[in-house]
């Protein structure tokens, strides 16, 4: 099963879908409440899991942004969890659903976060302190890194991957003004052609 195109039913409907799947991974027994999150993204539906211990939430894919199969983007997104988390600053991994009849994507289990969204500019210093966290990792060897990418140039992967996505802002319904913006901002300097 490929990406959305599969799926076309990309919201979680009915909290019996999501109780079905966590029944079915055996990780049921301590939820009290199931509360869905705000839906603001294209990527995920995310519930908040009340346990008798510590707050989950169900990070539900409403589809592949890398293409991948089901079981493929839930082994690519846990290994960014799992990675991310040994930094202090990203939720930890508690479980994977599998995909199946409840979801036909599957989703994650992590831990749940109460905070706020981060206000700028006040908040930049935990922000730049989170990220340096995370880049403060050490990098797994050339054979650990799977299935996460390590492209050989990241700076062209990213030009490429943006490109890719950009093919469809067309069916986005954006404003008139909108779909004139470039996407690439004014350079101050003159980056190299793809093609070098």
């Amino acid at each position: 099963m490929t990406d959305s195109v599969s799926c076309p039913d990309t919201r979680l409907d009915s909290h019996a879908a999501l109780a079905g799947a966590l029944a079915r991974a055996g990780l049921a027994e301590d939820i009290r409440l199931m509360r869905p999150m705000a839906d603001t993204g294209l990527a995920h539906t995310h519930v908040w899991l009340e346990r008798d211990t510590i707050d989950w939430v169900a990070r539900l894919p409403k589809q592949s942004q890398m293409g991948l199969a089901a079981d493929e983007n839930l082994a690519y997104q846990a290994a960014c969890f799992a990675r991310a988390s040994l930094s202090g600053h990203a939720p930890a991994l508690h479980g994977v659903l599998p995909p199946g009849p409840e979801l036909p994507r599957g989703g994650l289990l992590v831990s749940a976060v109460r905070g706020r969204p981060a206000r700028l500019p006040d908040d930049l210093p935990a922000i730049a302190e989170a990220l340096a966290a995370i880049h403060g990792l050490e990098v797994p060897s050339e054979t650990d890194r799977p299935p996460l990418q390590a492209p050989a140039d990241p700076w062209r992967a990213m030009r490429e991957e943006v490109a890719r996505q950009a093919e469809w802002l067309g069916n986005a319904g954006l404003c008139r003004e909108a779909r004139g913006a470039s996407i690439w901002p004014t350079p101050r300097f003159t980056l190299p052609p793809l093609g070098t």
